[in-house]
């Protein structure tokens, strides 16, 4: 790392300047420290990771080049000793800290390794705002691209932007814009710069793409520029659309079924996907990209295939996406998920990578690692009574999470609480009984999977309190709600007398399905297949399921009427 030992050396001879006018009293050699701590942490992570070695390289030039202008103030006859000394010791801790900072931020971005990554994180933990201070870094290798919906070529207006080129764009793309629009005093600012970059980058690709080609003397079918690049990647995503030069205007023109037509007129849609493949293609080779929002203003099927194509035109590019769409987060399956775990302000954060959490979906690790309260998992999806009635139950003291069926609760309850990545959380699950017996109800709550009294949740309506309730609603009379739910019982254990051999044959298979899926062979060792058939058999042999089975329908038959909503278990 020859420009980070430059920089290096040239501290060492900063701090023996100051030092010998400051003497013992200045903390350089613990700002040194500091600098030569951060630097070794990333040189730790930077095998293999070629854009992070281009960060380091792009701050060290960067500082290198502020110490070539970065000379002792002369002491004015109206300072005193003291006053002179602490002007002194503020220059150069102001200057340590920017450095210090900018290697901070570096360190944060050491945790990226191999792949394109995801921040996942609740509300308020600072992932738009990291993505901010990550761009402030005196690198040009680190860019932030963020969606805007009201895009608009200015053709007629800014004449300045005639001559712009990719090195100009590439300074425009060093703003931070999102930062600017947090800014009520650079409102302005935002929108002058957030109308203009469309414009910019457009015009820069035509002026580029002239001069390039007149200057290029090869084979024309070997002649690249961007705008053969972003031909190429278009016709992958709008294979329908092309795009023509107009290079006296400076722009494009848009082809469509032999119909030509200004930038201008596109869909949004098409608009934000050109926006980001023109920002793409103008990024710095082995850069990383923070990406705020990238599946703002486009359909999913739309947001996936441009995110697709991107990642396969610019695979130099580390891309670090910032996302609350929990579908655009499962459509990226070779990116990590880096969780901000915790954020404290103003730049304080820890950053865990979540990893080996195999048996949850990513789209879900993402929700859950925003978590702060126990999880509970549930039966069904959001549209179920399930989840009606357990997300108003528990809504202020945990987040309820439906997951399918209860196999998918059992799994994801165990995974969530053997996970070391959610730090000790708590997760509880919920199932139907589902003909379960006791044993395995008592089985189940060791892994704190709780079961409901019914066999399904809709069976809770049976329950004689809520009949009664129901029906006092509906302004019957209290005779008239005593005789209804006494007809509805009369008719109910009809029913269930009628369908005793069909309720037993279920229960019984149940308790087959729930053998089969729990028991497995012992002994297989130097065993016959004889044996280990004998071994199965002999189980089955104990589980009894005959006499379990005519235990049950006894308790059918004898089931006290009371209770229809237990007898429907």
């Amino acid at each position: 790392m020859i420009s980070v030992d430059k920089l290096l050396k040239k501290l060492e001879t900063l701090n023996e300047q100051y030092d010998k006018v400051l003497g013992s009293e200045t903390p350089t050699g613990y700002w040194f420290g500091r600098v030569k701590d951060a630097v070794r942490l990333i040189e730790q992570n930077i095998s293999g990771n070629e854009q992070l070695r281009v960060a380091l390289d792009g701050v060290a030039d960067n500082y290198q080049q502020n110490l070539d202008f970065f000379g002792m103030p002369v002491k004015s006859d109206n300072l005193s000793k003291e006053e002179y000394a602490a002007s002194l010791k503020s220059i150069l801790g102001n200057f340590y800290a920017r450095v210090i900072s900018d290697f901070k931020r570096l360190e944060y971005l050491s945790v990226i390794n191999d792949t394109n990554v995801i921040l996942v994180g609740g509300n308020g933990a600072g992932k738009s705002s990291f993505a901010s201070y990550i761009k402030q870094a005196s690198t040009s290798n680190i860019v932030m691209v963020a969606a805007q919906k009201y895009l608009f070529i200015d053709i007629n207006g800014n004449f300045q932007y005639q001559t712009m080129t990719g090195d100009d764009v590439r300074s425009a793309q060093s703003v931070d814009i999102a930062a600017l629009g947090r800014k009520e005093t650079e409102l302005y600012s935002f929108r002058d710069a957030n109308e203009a970059l469309f414009t910019k980058l457009l015009r820069a690709m035509v002026n580029d793409h002239v001069i390039e080609h007149t200057a290029f003397h090869g084979n024309t079918e070997d002649f690249r520029s961007n705008f053969t690049r972003l031909q190429e990647a278009w016709k992958l995503i709008f294979p329908d659309i092309e795009f023509v030069l107009d290079a006296l205007n400076r722009t494009l023109r848009v082809k469509k079924k032999d119909e030509e037509y200004p930038v201008n007129a596109m869909s949004d849609g098409e608009k934000v996907s050109l926006f980001h493949l023109l920002q793409i293609l103008f990024v710095d080779d082995n850069s990383f990209v923070l990406v705020d929002e990238p599946e703002s203003f486009l359909n999913p099927t739309l947001s996936n295939l441009l995110w697709d194509t991107l990642e396969a035109v610019r695979p130099d590019i580390k891309f670090i996406y910032i996302s609350h769409n929990m579908s655009f987060v499962g459509s990226r399956k070779e990116a990590s998920l880096i969780w901000i775990k915790s954020f404290e302000y103003p730049d304080e954060r820890e950053l865990e990578p979540m990893q080996g959490i195999e048996s949850l979906p990513r789209e879900l690790v993402a929700q859950l690692a925003g978590t702060r309260k126990p999880i509970i998992f549930i039966e069904g999806d959001y549209s179920s009574p399930d989840y009606a009635l357990f997300s108003g139950m528990f809504s202020e003291d945990a987040r309820v999470f439906p997951v399918g069926g209860h196999d998918t609760v059992r799994m994801y309850t165990k995974s969530y609480n053997n996970a070391p990545e959610f730090n000790g959380g708590k997760a509880f699950g919920i199932v139907d009984r589902d003909l379960m017996d006791e044993n395995e109800i008592s089985i189940s709550l060791e892994d704190d999977i709780y079961t409901l009294l019914f066999n399904e949740i809709e069976m809770m309506y049976f329950d004689e309190d809520i009949l009664s309730m129901y029906l006092t609603q509906l302004s019957y009379s209290t005779v008239e709600v005593v005789k209804k739910i006494d007809d509805f019982k009369n008719a109910f254990f009809e029913k269930v007398r009628t369908s005793i051999d069909e309720i037993t044959s279920m229960k019984s298979k149940a308790m087959l399905d729930s053998f089969l899926a729990r028991e497995r062979v012992e002994k297989y060792k130097n065993v016959s297949v004889r044996d280990m058939l004998q071994e199965v058999q002999q189980k089955l042999s104990d589980l009894n399921l005959e006499e379990k089975d005519k235990e049950f329908k006894s308790r059918i038959i004898h089931q006290d009427k009371q209770k229809p909503a237990e007898t429907a278990s």
